[in-house]
C-alpha cells in the first residue's frame, strides 16, 4: 500500500543563489543535487477508502480549488516610500538603461550601478518629470518661432511663469530647481545618450492608472511616494503524467524513477508612481499640476522553470525529492536578461485511491512556488498546484 510518501526538496543542475548583502544572482556550475539549506520535508497519506473510477481528476480539480496561493511575509512586499529625487546626471540615465538591458538586472543595478529600489525609483521620478519639461521646452521654442515680432515678449514672459510651474512639480519629490539653467542641465544629461533616453519615453509610455483612481488636485504638501510591484499569482495545472510501477512491489525493496515539468509564463517588472502630473496645457507650454499614480513598466519578462521530482516508492510508503531549476529572462530594448529567481515544491498531497482491476492509481497533489527578487522584495509570486497518478499494487496487506 501506498501509505506516505514524503517529499524532499533540493537544489537541481543550474542553481542560483542570492547574495543577501548585494543581492546578487550567481549560478552554480554544479551537474549534481546539492542540498538547500534548512529543506522542509512534507508527509502526507492518501485516502484510506477508495474514490469511484475517474475520480482522480475531480479530486485534482478539488485539490487545486482548495489550494491557497503561497502568501509572501510583509518583509518580502515594497511598502510605499517617500520619492527622494536627485538632480540627474547622465551617467544617472545611463544607469537606468544599463538596468534595464543587462544580462543580470538585479546584479546590475545593485552589483555594478551601486543602486537600491529607492535610488532606481528616485532616478526614474526626476527623469520623468525633466521628460514633461523637454516637451514643454519643444513647445515653447515653436510657439516662440511661431510668434509676431509684437508678440515674441509675451511667449517669454509665459514661458517664465512655465519655468516657476516646474520648479513647484520637481519640489514635489525633494528637487529644488533655482533657475531654467539647471533645468536646461537636466534635459542635457537626460537626452546625452539616444539609447538611454529611449528608455526613459518607452518607461514613461507605458504608464498605465490603476482603476477607479481619479486625478487629483495638485497639493503642495503631498508626498510624492513609489513602489516596486509584486506580481502574485495562482496557475493550475491539470493532471500531468503517469507512472506505473512494477506489479510485484510488494516482494521488491523499492521501485524508484523521476518525471519533469515545464512551467512557463510572462509577466511585467513595473513600479507605482503618485507623482504631480500634467492634466493640461496653458498657451501650448505651461503645465497645469494634478496629483497621479501611474504603474510603469521597467521591462517585460517571461521565466522558465523545469520541475524534476524523483519518486523511490516501496508496497507500503515511499519518498520522492522535488528539484527546480529557474530561470526569469526578460527582453527590453531588443536585449535579454535572466536572474534573480528560485524555485521549489511547497506541499504535497495525497489525494485520491482508485481500484483499477488488481491494482489501484493514487492521485499525486503537488504545489511548486517560483519567487522572483529584487534587493530582497518580490517582485513575482506564483504557486502551481499541478498533479501527478502513479499505478501500483492495492493495498491487500498491512503495512
Amino acid at each position: 500500500m501506498l501509505s506516505e510518501l514524503i517529499i524532499h526538496v533540493y537544489s537541481f543542475d543550474s542553481i542560483f543563489q542570492l547574495n543577501k548583502k548585494y543581492g546578487e544572482c550567481r549560478k552554480s556550475n554544479s551537474r549534481v543535487g546539492i542540498k538547500i539549506k534548512n529543506m522542509s520535508t512534507i508527509k502526507f497519506s492518501y485516502p484510506k477508502s477508495n474514490t469511484r473510477q475517474g475520480g482522480i481528476t475531480a479530486a485534482l480539480d478539488n485539490f487545486q480549488k482548495e489550494s491557497k496561493m503561497e502568501a509572501l511575509p510583509k518583509a518580502e512586499l515594497h511598502a510605499p516610500i517617500a520619492i527622494k529625487g536627485k538632480a540627474i546626471f547622465s551617467r544617472d540615465v545611463a544607469a537606468l538603461h544599463a538596468i534595464a538591458s543587462s544580462t543580470s538586472p538585479h546584479t546590475e543595478a545593485i552589483g555594478n550601478q551601486k543602486l537600491m529600489p529607492e535610488d532606481v525609483i528616485g532616478i526614474l521620478s526626476t527623469s520623468l518629470l525633466t521628460l514633461d519639461f523637454t516637451k514643454a521646452q519643444g513647445m515653447y521654442k515653436k510657439a516662440l518661432a511661431d510668434a509676431k515680432a509684437g508678440d515674441k515678449a509675451e511667449v517669454q514672459k509665459k514661458w517664465a511663469e512655465a519655468i516657476g510651474e516646474f520648479k513647484k512639480g520637481f519640489a514635489q519629490i525633494g528637487v529644488a530647481v533655482s533657475d531654467e539653467k539647471q533645468l536646461n542641465t537636466f534635459a542635457k544629461e537626460l537626452t546625452a545618450n539616444k539609447e538611454a533616453f529611449a528608455s526613459v519615453v518607452n518607461i514613461s509610455n507605458s504608464k498605465k492608472a490603476p482603476e477607479a483612481t481619479a486625478v487629483m488636485k495638485f497639493r503642495g504638501a503631498a508626498t510624492a511616494m513609489g513602489k516596486f510591484e509584486s506580481l502574485q499569482l495562482k496557475v493550475d495545472e491539470k493532471l500531468i503524467g503517469h507512472i506505473i510501477l512494477p506489479a510485484n512491489l510488494c516482494k521488491t525493496p523499492f521501485a524508484q524513477g523521476s518525471f519533469t515539468k515545464h512551467f512557463g509564463h510572462s509577466f511585467n517588472l513595473q513600479v507605482t508612481l503618485s507623482l504631480p502630473c500634467i492634466v493640461r496645457w496653458k498657451w501650448g507650454f505651461i503645465p497645469i499640476w494634478g496629483w497621479c499614480q501611474h504603474t510603469y513598466t521597467l521591462a517585460g519578462l517571461s521565466y522558465n522553470v523545469d520541475l524534476n521530482v524523483g519518486y523511490k516508492v516501496t508496497c507500503c510508503g515511499g519518498e520522492a525529492w522535488g528539484a527546480a531549476s529557474a530561470n526569469v529572462c526578460a527582453s527590453f530594448l531588443g536585449h535579454q536578461f535572466c536572474a534573480g529567481c528560485s524555485a521549489s515544491i511547497v506541499g504535497a498531497v495525497g489525494i485520491a485511491r482508485t481500484p483499477v482491476g488488481n491494482n489501484c492509481v493514487y492521485g499525486l497533489g503537488l504545489r511548486a512556488q517560483l519567487k522572483c527578487t529584487f534587493a530582497g522584495i518580490t517582485v513575482l509570486n506564483v504557486t502551481y498546484p499541478f498533479g501527478y497518478s502513479l499505478t501500483g499494487p492495492c493495498p491487500p496487506l498491512p503495512c
